[in-house]
């Protein structure tokens, strides 16, 4: 007889795209188990993510508090050719199309699964799970120049070889915003650029190929929240403006997969003066199997 419907699991192995293998990560996740499955079945689930079922004695420890982490671990969801689905989350990603196969070989037994997506890992803020930086860092904002009337804000945009979670390099446009032309925000430029060429070449060049946008694949990227000095326009009746300190959001691609170069570029970006705070999400693939054969059984 199988357990109920929603299962809960412990693991202390989860090692974030941007973390220290040496200092992996406390998490716990519900398991939604489908119809059919036995307990030896979930049981072997489980254990190919290295967890551990939770009793109901040892439910509710604080630091296992999902709701209350600043961030959702990267997950694999698994289709069944009914239209249905279950997801669980993947603490290891460079074995993740081999852990991939081993889940849906044992989902398998209840119905055929047909494809696997990919649901990256997301961070509101990552700040406090980096490294200290050597000196404590003043926010400064960036000048931002009026721009004229009409004329739209810049952006800096390109193609970049970009390493899937998988095994796939493939060729990915970016655009983000920019303060200057054809460039990133200076003060921020070498930060950027590190990002983007850590998986490869980039091209920027007017005659570049960038690719076409994909509704079903994004790539890996950073949020970051800006302190900038600019123009803002205020009052109902009649305009007036000032120059203020106010925040703006900038998008940064990241082109390798290898968790030391994202910490890297994450380090590089936080010890820029003028970010107040740094979000993360991993990629995201609806057509993960599609891209990977090997992550469903042959």
């Amino acid at each position: 007889m199988a357990r109920p419907e929603g299962i809960m699991f412990r693991g202390t192995n989860y090692i974030p795209d941007f973390g220290d293998p040496a200092a992996p990560l406390r998490y716990s996740y519900i398991f939604r188990v489908p119809d059919g499955l036995s307990d030896d079945d979930i049981d072997t689930i489980v254990t190919a993510v290295g967890g551990t079922i939770v009793d109901e004695i040892g439910k509710g420890i604080p630091c296992d508090d999902v709701d209350g982490f600043p961030w959702t671990p990267r997950k694999l969801r698994f289709w069944f050719e009914g239209g249905k689905t279950v997801s669980i989350p993947v603490p290891l990603k460079d074995n993740i199309v081999a852990t991939s196969n081993a889940i849906a070989t044992t989902l398998q037994l209840v119905a055929p699964v047909v494809c696997v997506s990919l649901e990256g890992e997301t961070w509101r803020n990552m700040l406090d799970k980096l490294p200290e930086p050597a000196t404590p860092i003043t926010p400064t904002a960036i000048a931002i120049a009026n721009t004229s009337a009409g004329r739209k804000e810049q952006s800096y945009s390109g193609a970049m070889t970009y390493e899937t979670d998988g095994t796939k390099e493939v060729n990915k446009a970016f655009r983000m915003a920019t303060n200057v032309e054809n460039a990133p925000y200076e003060v921020y430029a070498t930060a950027i650029e590190a990002c983007l060429v850590a998986g490869g070449a980039l091209n920027t060049t007017a005659s570049r190929c960038p690719g076409f946008r994909s509704k079903t694949f994004d790539h890996r990227r950073f949020n970051v929240t800006m302190l900038q000095s600019r123009r803002v326009i205020t009052g109902d009746e009649g305009a007036e403006s000032s120059v203020q300190e106010a925040k703006s959001k900038m998008l940064v691609p990241m082109s390798s997969r290898a968790t030391a170069n994202i910490r890297a570029c994450a380090i590089a970006l936080r010890d820029v003066s003028a970010t107040l705070c740094l979000g993360y999400r991993g990629e995201w693939d609806k057509r993960f199997s599609s891209k990977n054969p090997a992550a469903l059984p042959a």
